[in-house]
């Protein structure tokens, strides 16, 4: 199987199979990134975050992997500040807001309760820390690679993964008092986390 790095390389002297096969490996791993905070609108924003890359291709010098999902994280954050400017609009003009979602992601993927009450206590952190732990446990990546997407240094990336996950941690103790699922969360939290990831899920209908 070709890597990342000989995909972009057919990719950019030409090859449109090349860049089918980066679309078909990364497509869901994307919408999922988005579709944990906007479920109604994932779909829009991974086919929005592709074209870009598409129209950016040239600019892709280090990991394919961190260069996607940079884009990712930027509409991502674009996409809450507008949803939030909306619901600002909303609320001095007296009109309802559209309510939050179950994620698509929440309904299949959490089968198990540890499961279900850490994505809801994921679904609490700020968008920040929110897209850290998605990118930690579910595309596996380590504190450089994390300071790559969101363009900052290792050691601030470092200290901001440290705070992520022990607000997770607390987001968990603020949904339960004392239970087995607590203490079982507690015991591995990294493991509950990346469960969800390991969960064969299907596609959204007309993805790559």
């Amino acid at each position: 199987m070709p890597s990342d790095e000989e995909l972009v390389r057919a990719w950019q002297t030409g090859s449109r199979s090349a860049a089918d096969t980066l679309t078909q490996r990364y497509y869901w791993r994307v919408f999922r990134f988005f579709e944990l905070k906007l479920q109604w609108q994932a779909e829009d924003l991974t086919q929005r975050t592709f074209l870009l890359c598409l129209e950016q291709q040239d600019r892709i010098r280090s990991s394919f992997r961190s260069y996607l999902f940079g884009i990712a994280r930027r509409q991502l954050t674009r996409a809450l500040r507008d949803r939030y400017a909306d619901a600002h609009r909303r609320r001095k003009l007296g009109e309802p807001s559209p309510g939050d979602h179950q994620t698509r992601l929440s309904a299949l993927a959490a089968q198990r309760q540890e499961q279900q009450v850490l994505l809801r206590a994921m679904a609490e952190l700020s968008p920040d820390a929110q897209m850290t732990l998605a990118l930690y446990y579910w595309e596996a990546m380590n504190a450089a690679q994390l300071a790559e997407v969101f363009e900052v240094s290792h050691s601030a990336m470092r200290s901001r993964l440290a705070k992520a996950r022990a607000d997770l941690r607390a987001s968990i103790d603020a949904l339960l008092t004392s239970s087995a699922v607590q203490k079982a969360l507690h015991a591995d939290l990294d493991g509950w986390a990346r469960s969800v990831a390991a969960t064969n899920l299907p596609p959204p209908a007309g993805s790559a």
